[in-house]
């Protein structure tokens, strides 16, 4: 405690903060009189960012970035408030844009007619900015046919890695590596 004593945790529970975040594994300290959040923890359940201001504490989603709860800095402590639907402002670049990545980076055309219908204007949608679009319209020469083939299981095998993807799969990895055997390969080609 900041008064140099020591308290003990003597429950664990859940607490809905707000409607859209449920805190797990939340300890009952009975000699604090407020509630406190552990930001690691709370980043480590939401797969949130947390943002702090002199002001303000701002959490958010990660992928797409929209607010889920906001701190409002009184007396050196940040405190919760919830977010009204009506509060948060829609920027319309980036809508279109998330739009544009949703639906496998269409041309500007596609969207022209994709943002007349949803109420964005296509005028504010630049594909000029999006890295995959230029890696997809990037070409490279095909490999020439080898002549070298394995004629047995590990005698010459093929490896790739993959990543750092932003999403990490199931087990927590963010790399992917891809191994075949040539000798395989070669056999199901016959």
């Amino acid at each position: 405690m900041p008064n140099g004593e020591n308290s003990v945790a003597t429950k664990s529970g859940l607490v809905q903060l707000n409607s859209k975040i449920l805190l797990y594994d939340v300890l009952f300290v009975p000699g604090l009189n407020c509630n406190l959040i552990s930001i690691a923890q709370l980043i480590n359940e939401l797969f949130c960012t947390v943002t702090f201001t002199h002001k303000l504490c701002v959490i958010q989603d990660r992928f797409v970035r929209t607010p889920i709860g906001v701190g409002e800095q009184r007396r050196g402590i940040y405190y919760f408030k919830e977010i009204q639907p009506g509060q948060v402002k829609v920027n319309r670049l980036a809508t279109c844009n998330l739009w544009h990545r949703r639906l496998g980076h269409p041309s500007k055309q596609v969207m022209s007619l994709f943002s007349s219908g949803h109420g964005f204007s296509d005028k504010k949608f630049s594909n000029e900015s999006c890295d995959v679009c230029f890696r997809a319209k990037q070409t490279r020469l095909s490999f020439p046919l080898s002549d070298n083939k394995a004629i047995n299981c590990f005698d010459l095998i093929h490896c790739d890695i993959w990543g750092a993807y932003r999403v990490q799969s199931f087990c927590g990895a963010h790399y992917f590596l891809s191994i075949v055997d040539d000798a395989c390969l070669g056999s199901k080609l016959a």
